[in-house]
């Protein structure tokens, strides 16, 4: 009888594993299947394109298929249905967004491609000083600033060999007074694991090369956890560099099994401290808080710019499309986002370090430790920082000199960003009033500057007065900046994709009537005064932005923002742009954007580390679990800015056009009652801050 029963339980499992194994295949068959009593019980048109975004929604969560494939269905979903014609559906996918999208990562390219951005980063490092806390201000600034311009992902890639190299010269093992762990713990104790990485020689030649990963192939799955990942490793998968802001994305892993003694240093609980000294503890901290500082920084700094973050864009060619049809100019310019984006993103990236240091580094070793009278522990010796500069310097050295076409790249993109910033600055005329009204946008210089970078020579040419003097060679003609196989192989063309499906399904869903049923269950919401419904809107997306594509969040929820806005008598910039804001602030899991999850891939950094340092932890029960500080604090900015800079740039105390809405007076008792309403909502979120 028990000989029956273990060959039942053997053939079930046998079953289940061959089950398991098909476990995409049979997600991506039965989630339409499933879906499909709703289009056929409910044939309408709203009906039939929630059919399509529930199809679409599951698929991008689960990740059953690419996201970068998901977006497609919309080209056969929505014409097969009968919700949208195919050419119109087409037409979503190069629209001006995805125009200024392309030009803005060609520039991008550019620059990675001629460690322009490297140039930047080791100067800055080497002005913000050595001690941990004003490292981790450096590394944050750092990745701030780039990831306005450049891929948030290629930033944070870039960032973490250069922090392995710190952090070698901050490691106890590496002074000659450290006491190896022995062999045989106490009981209750572990044996720590020393993690495998490079060499520190290894890691100057790897500074010197590593670009970033190829995101578009890659996959996380929400219930797998993917284990640490060799420099080596790193380098050889961004070598195909195409990048891009959602949550999908492929790096080289060892086998979980290779490097679950590499992580045991880093997962164990409280049984640690019985074999670790408070030195060693406070390194671990450190490279824990160095690590995320930078994943952190990333996703904060692509607020500050219109380029910097795809959901900023999904939001641009909304608001252009909404204005438009009222015969609005569009106020969603370069200038007049950054009018927004950069106070927001600089209050937050403060913050966020303030906040990183008390959390991994505690008060004492945090920039208010001058409060008390102890010093700190070894963290803030004099040899090690002075190490840090060296290794920093000799990076920095190492680069050269600026080259020829280090200066042509930096002309190009000085050019752009001015451009960019005149062209309609709002407080005075720009230089788009010197064409026909509409006709000039941010993506024509954009594409304007990517072809110029495919022009310009990489090298002094060789050419009557160009030539050097003393210069005999040959002439003939020089290597431009660019070449489209190196764009060609780095561009990231998945995410053009998911932002055109994004703007189809969008489309869809204002067509067909299911964006004004969605928003007719929200209009009670409008019960709640204005700026804690935008609160909530906004937490509610920066919770829902976890677990899937910030981008698909956007276009999903900004029709549904924008008619609910109408409902309830509010200016629709007044919710959109806090919402978008939020898509942005994905801080608490590794699937949540690819910068979280190269930090996470790397080994340094847990799941828990990651929620802990996105979550308050000082509170108890349902509170522990609902208090997310990253993104509490970016929500509570956000939601101030909209009432106190954003209220005064984009004139939100008045509506844009007529409102045919009976509430259409809770805009001026919301945002604009009184200069005391806006002084005192400012004074609260302050104090929350």
């Amino acid at each position: 009888m028990d000989y029956q029963e273990s060959g039942i339980r053997s053939r079930c499992r046998r079953i289940g594993s061959e089950l398991w194994a098909f476990r995409q295949t049979f997600f991506i068959i039965c989630t339409p299947l499933l879906l499909l009593p709703l289009p056929l019980a409910i044939p309408t048109q709203p009906a039939y394109c929630g059919y399509i975004l529930l199809l679409m929604a599951i698929w991008w969560v689960s990740e059953a298929l690419p996201i970068s494939v998901t977006s497609l269905v919309p080209l056969f979903g929505l014409p097969l249905l009968g919700v949208v014609p195919a050419g119109q559906v087409c037409l979503n996918y190069m629209k001006n967004a995805n125009v200024l999208f392309l030009g803005g990562i060609t520039v991008a390219i550019a620059i990675e491609r001629w460690n322009l951005h490297k140039r930047i980063a080791f100067r800055i490092l080497l002005v913000s000083g050595s001690k941990p806390i004003w490292l981790m201000l450096g590394f944050m600034l750092v990745t701030w600033f780039l990831s306005m311009w450049i891929s948030n992902t290629a930033t944070t890639a870039m960032m973490i060999p250069v922090i392995q190299a710190v952090l070698d010269q901050l490691d106890p093992a590496n002074t000659p007074d450290f006491q190896d762990v022995p062999e045989t713990p106490q009981d209750g104790a572990v044996l720590i694991l020393e993690p495998t990485s490079p060499t520190l020689n290894e890691e100057k030649s790897l500074l010197g090369t590593t670009t970033e990963s190829d995101i578009d192939d890659i996959s996380f799955s929400n219930n797998k956890r993917k284990s640490a990942l060799d420099y080596k490793d790193l380098e050889a998968s961004m070598n195909n560099e195409a990048l891009n802001d959602n949550n999908t994305y492929d790096l080289p892993y060892e086998t979980e099994e290779a490097t679950k003694g590499d992580r045991a240093e880093f997962e164990v609980g409280v049984p640690e401290e019985k074999c670790l000294t408070q030195e060693e503890k406070d390194f671990i901290n450190i490279t824990k808080g160095m690590n995320i500082c930078v994943c952190f920084a990333a996703n904060i700094g692509g607020v500050a710019t219109l380029t910097g973050t795809a959901p900023n864009l999904v939001l641009q060619e909304y608001v252009t499309g909404l204005y438009k049809a009222h015969d609005k100019d569009d106020p969603i310019s370069f200038t007049g986002w950054m009018a927004f984006g950069l106070p927001f993103a600089s209050i937050a990236i403060v913050l966020c370090w303030i906040w990183l240091q008390l959390f991994f580094f505690g008060i004492k070793q945090s920039v208010f430790g001058f409060c008390f009278r102890k010093k700190g522990v070894q963290m803030n010796d004099s040899r090690k920082e002075e190490a840090v500069k060296s290794v920093l310097r000799k990076e920095y050295e190492k680069l050269g000199p600026m080259s020829f076409a280090e200066w042509v790249v930096l002309t190009n993109f000085l050019i752009l960003a001015a451009l960019w910033l005149t062209r309609d600055p709002r407080f005075v005329p720009g230089w788009g009033t010197l064409f026909k009204k509409g006709f000039v946008t941010d993506s024509t210089v954009s594409i304007l500057i990517c072809v110029l970078l495919f022009i310009c020579p990489s090298r002094r040419p060789t050419f009557f007065c160009c030539r050097r003097y003393g210069d005999t060679s040959p002439s003939g003609p020089v290597e431009p900046l660019l070449d489209w196989e190196t764009v060609w192989h780095k561009f990231p063309w998945g995410v053009l994709i998911l932002v055109g499906g994004g703007f189809a399904l969008a489309d869809g869903a204002k067509v067909s009537g299911l964006s004004a049923w969605i928003s007719n269950l929200l209009v009670e919401l409008g019960s709640l005064p204005p700026w804690l419904m935008v609160m909530v809107l906004s937490f509610a997306v920066s919770m829902m932005t976890q677990v899937t594509s910030n981008t698909a969040i956007t276009t999903l929820m900004l029709p549904i923002l924008a008619d609910l806005a109408a409902k309830v008598g509010l200016h629709p910039l007044y919710i959109m742009i806090p919402a978008t804001v939020a898509a942005s602030c994905a801080f608490m899991l590794p699937v949540a954007t690819p910068p979280n999850a190269i930090v996470y891939a790397y080994g340094k950094i847990t799941v828990m580390d990651m929620i802990k340092a996105g979550s308050m932890t000082t509170i108890i029960g349902v509170l522990l679990k609902s208090g997310f500080v990253m993104n509490v604090m970016c929500v509570l900015v956000s939601t101030l800015g909209i009432n106190a800079w954003a209220n005064v740039v984009y004139s939100l105390g008045t509506l844009p056009w007529n409102s045919t809405h009976a509430a259409s007076d809770r805009l001026i008792l919301g945002t604009n009652n009184s200069m005391n309403t806006n002084v005192n909502l400012t004074i609260e979120l302050t104090t929350l801050l």
